[in-house]
């Protein structure tokens, strides 16, 4: 058996790649070994240019030339030298932190290597699957392999150089079929699907970077304790860009005034706000309007006396919560899309929650917010 090195890590990428492709893709299991024998070489050569370029391209028809298909009409669709490729960049580019990754963190490795080697949904599922594993950081652990990639001759880690920028990376924000999005070069950033707090945040953060100087107050947006949230919005960035570039440097910290942050690893004509932002509704809304229903259909009752509170304290405490959150992530994205010189096509949120404010001053429980 063919193996490009004896090493515990490349026995793991030659044994994971061939039950994958043994499971999932049998026609191509006879390829397997010449495959193996070939990528070899050509993640050789890759590794000299170093990982973030890392994809099939021109090595593609040097991969089967060698298989011996000179005719480019006669390439099959093989996805043995997608899955190799993606397993040893995306083992390459993990090696390369200076802690062990979270299983969020490595999926999202995947992902982006998906992305250079062409890999389709399924074949990107079923290698996060078996990437995404305790096996995997056992070995890395055990190899201890952080920063082992870059070690000095006297066994030392090099500091890793800072990467530039490049002028490629681009991205998208929008909402669509009543969720929002986030594209990084094309690819959907899933988290921000359901993470709305965050993507309310990086719709300012963005449309700042496109407008005036760039520059955004922390304080004009909701990061919470911490600035969690940015911390988030950073690390789910940063693995989809083309170059490996560290997340606080994704949106970077101003050195000469104190809480002000500016999106950095992407260009600002390079972000795109798609007008359907102006369709932007949030989870908690829909929760408002049923509590605030609710209670309009108790006022009579309450009015008469023949109820003491319009809600039981349960109820005040979701409705303020909730009431809190929608106000707070409608803001920031009717802010950023008024600097786009937009409004939001509904704007009910607002009366919602001057009825949510009317409810919780009849209400005789001590309210948290002001």
């Amino acid at each position: 058996m063919d193996k490009m090195t004896s090493s515990p890590m490349d026995e793991f990428i030659h044994s994971v790649s061939k039950q994958i492709v043994q499971i999932y893709y049998p026609e191509e299991l006879s390829y397997f070994n010449p495959i193996w024998k070939i990528m070899n070489g050509i993640i050789s050569e890759l590794k000299q240019i170093g990982f973030e370029k890392w994809g099939l391209d021109k090595s593609q028809n040097k991969l089967m030339t060698s298989l011996g298909f000179a005719d480019p009409s006669r390439i099959p669709d093989l996805t043995t030298p997608i899955i190799i490729g993606v397993l040893a960049a995306s083992i390459w580019h993990i090696g390369t932190l200076r802690d062990m990754p979270k299983r969020e963190d490595v999926e999202n490795i995947i992902e982006k290597y998906c992305g250079r080697f062409g890999a389709t949904g399924k074949t990107e599922n079923i290698l996060k699957a078996s990437l995404s594993n305790s096996e995997l950081l056992s070995i890395l652990k055990k190899e201890n392999i952080w920063n082992a990639g870059d070690r000095q001759e006297e066994g030392k880690v090099k500091e890793s150089e800072p990467k530039a920028i490049s002028d490629e990376d681009t991205l998208e924000i929008g909402f669509s079929e009543g969720k929002p999005f986030v594209r990084i070069n094309g690819r959907e950033v899933k988290q921000f699907r359901t993470k709305i707090k965050q993507f309310a945040n990086l719709v300012l953060i963005a449309i700042a970077r496109m407008k005036e100087n760039g520059w955004i107050d922390k304080e004009k947006l909701d990061l919470g304790q911490n600035d969690q949230a940015l911390a988030e919005i950073r690390g789910w960035i940063s693995p989809s860009l083309i170059n490996d570039i560290s997340p606080k440097d994704v949106i970077k910290a101003d050195t000469e005034v104190e809480g002000r942050i500016r999106i950095e690893a992407i260009y600002p004509q390079n972000i795109k706000i798609d007008k359907s932002i102006c369709g932007f509704r949030t989870k908690s809304e829909k929760r408002v309007e049923n509590l605030v229903n609710e209670a309009n259909k108790r006022t009579l009752m309450w009015e008469k006396g023949i109820r003491k509170k319009l809600l039981n304290k349960a109820e005040f405490e979701q409705l303020e919560r909730e009431s809190e959150i929608m106000r707070k992530q409608m803001k920031l994205v009717q802010e950023g899309v008024e600097k786009l010189g937009w409004e939001l096509n509904d704007k009910r949120w607002e009366s919602l929650w001057s009825r949510c404010d009317e409810i919780l001053d009849k209400c005789k429980y001590k309210r948290k917010y002001s």
